[in-house]
């Protein structure tokens, strides 16, 4: 039996032009910043710009931007920069959780807002990630944002 899988796909400037969601496990094809025909796999929340590109896993790659929404789960791969977007005026129960594997050498992840942490590789209240472990965070907001790390 023959079948053609026919994914979303377009060039980077038709997906800014329509910068549509992806259903839950929806592919979409466009080109990676440097050119390159990459996909990337929808969550049913994100529009394709906030979602990262994949390489056979949800993986961030060297330096990116994750924009967190509420009740998002995402799972970024290896990391070796990471900026966090966060919402500038979240829901009072805003909370959200990412995970990432840190490479050999420390990965810098940023934050657009100010957040205080406890946890694995936390001093005085920043998180300061470590090489060679897969961190999970888990963020949430309660007038300010509050974060809670997990490495192994």
């Amino acid at each position: 039996m023959s079948a053609i899988l026919q994914h979303i796909r377009g060039t980077s400037a038709e997906w800014a032009a329509h910068d549509v969601v992806l259903a839950d496990g929806e592919t979409g094809i466009g080109e990676s910043a440097a050119g390159k025909v990459k996909m990337k796999v929808g969550n049913g929340r994100a529009p394709f710009s906030g979602l990262p590109f994949t390489d056979g896993e949800v993986r961030i790659g060297e330096s990116s931007t994750l924009t967190l929404k509420d009740k998002d789960d995402v799972r970024c791969g290896t990391v070796s920069s990471l900026d966090v977007a966060l919402p500038s005026s979240p829901d009072s129960d805003f909370c959200a959780c990412f995970s990432f594997t840190s490479g050999t050498s420390s990965p810098l992840v940023t934050f657009s807002a100010a957040v205080t942490f406890s946890g694995d590789s936390v001093f005085e209240g920043t998180f300061a990630p470590a090489s060679d472990k897969h961190y999970t965070v888990l963020l949430w907001f309660d007038g300010t944002y509050q974060g809670a790390v997990r490495g192994v």
